[in-house]
Formats: C-alpha cells, structure tokens, sequence
C-alpha cells in the first residue's frame, strides 16, 4: 500500500508538459521551474496522470481540505492548491542543493546579460566618441554631407516634385533653388570654423561619465564582479565550540 503522504515525482506519458502558463487542455500540465521550488499546474487528470500527485492528495477528497492540502514530500513538502474549477496547481519542494544550483545559475545568467549589456555600452561609447568631429577637416565635411543630404531631399520631394499632391515649382524656381544650394554649400566649405575645446571636452566627460545611461551596464557589471569576489574572500564564521 502507497503511503499516503509521500509521494515519487516521476512523469508519465501525458499530452504535453508547457513550460508558461496558457490555455490548459484537459491532458496538459504547465510547469514552472521556480528559485525554491517546481510549480505544476493542471487538471486532476493530467497531474494524476503525470505522475505529480495521486487522487486522494488532492483538495476535497475524503479528510482533505477543500481548498489547499499540504503533504510531506520527497525533498520537504508538497502544497496543493484549487486554482479554478477544473485546474490544481502543485508547489513541489526543491533539495537545498538544487535551490543552490538554481541561484547559481541566475547569477551566472545575470552575469552573461550584464557583460553583453557592457560590450553593448562600450560600443554605443565607441560610436558617440566617434561621431565626435575632432579637427575643422572633419567638422566641415560632416556638415557639406549632412547640408547636401537635406537640400537633396528637399528638391527631391519638394521643389522638383510631390509626387502626392501633384504639385511642383516651376523651372526657373528649380534653378533658383539649385544657385541658392550651390551658394549655402560655398559658404559653407569656405566659412571660418571656430572651435570651443571646452565644450567639446565636456561632450567627452559626459559620454565617459560613470553615471551616463551608456556607461549604466558598466557599473551594474563591475558591481555585480565586485560582490561576487566579496562574498568569495568573507572567511567562514568559527566554530563556537573551538
């Protein structure tokens, strides 16, 4: 005779087993893998099924509660729960050793995310720096490109034509528009550029700042290293009785 208050995980042929939360058919189980514990959820059928609980465990049998039932199991308890008419969820307890395995794991994962966070960081650092002009040669030609890239998109859709409302200027508006670029363009490639080092140097400091959304990933990184190592170095506590 099984004992009544223990029980073997052990899963057995069912539809399915979800790992979220959805739609529930009668032969489905969902299963959720939590820091301290395994959750089941699904129909008395598919948990008896599964291998997960046996009928008499379950809320509203004979000398049960009606509601949530709580049994010894084989890594401490068993909680089962009525979370609807027809569905029952099943906390299952974990070994201390997997809860370990569990939080090691999320801190690894953690670790992982915050590192490709980091090299995302250290690119968008990299491309901020960069788009920084840091002669009068580049600070010009950056501004003949972007100036040439707008006066082309505002002949192309405006002056010349609009290819949504029919509309367009005329040709000697055209070449009005085209000797007025052409003069925009000259004062700009033959201007004379004045250059704040100061104003630029502040732009630098606040990319590079440690409190800068860029930089943000950094930080929760090296914060994250930082705690890890601590907690590594902590000497165990002596025994009392020593």
């Amino acid at each position: 005779m099984a004992d009544a208050n223990r029980m073997t995980l052990s899963l057995r042929g069912i539809g399915s087993i979800k790992n979220k939360h959805g739609e529930l058919r009668d032969d489905e189980v969902a299963y959720e893998k939590l820091p301290e514990y395994d959750r089941y959820t699904g129909t008395a059928t598919a948990l008896i099924s599964a291998g997960i609980v046996e009928e008499h465990m379950l809320p509203g049998q004979p000398d049960r509660a009606i509601a949530s039932v709580t049994v010894a199991g084989p890594e401490g308890f068993i909680v089962i729960a009525r979370e609807s008419d027809r569905l029952f969820t099943v906390q299952v307890s974990i070994s201390a050793e997997e809860i370990a395995s569990r939080a090691e794991r999320e801190k690894r994962l953690k670790t992982d995310k915050a590192a490709q966070e980091l090299q995302a960081a250290l690119a968008r650092e990299a491309k901020e720096l960069s788009a920084l002009p840091r002669s009068r040669e580049r600070y010009r030609d950056d501004c003949v490109r972007t100036l040439k890239a707008h006066l082309r998109i505002v002949r192309d859709t405006a002056i010349v034509a609009n290819k949504h409302s029919g509309f367009h200027f005329d040709s000697r508006t055209v070449r009005a528009f085209d000797d007025a670029a052409m003069q925009l363009l000259k004062t700009v490639l033959h201007g004379e550029i004045v250059f704040d080092a100061a104003v630029q140097e502040r732009r630098i400091v606040e990319i590079r700042s440690p409190g800068s959304k860029a930089n943000l990933p950094l930080q929760n990184f090296l914060q994250d290293i930082t705690s890890r190592n601590d907690n590594k170095q902590q000497p165990a506590a002596e025994d009392e009785g020593a």
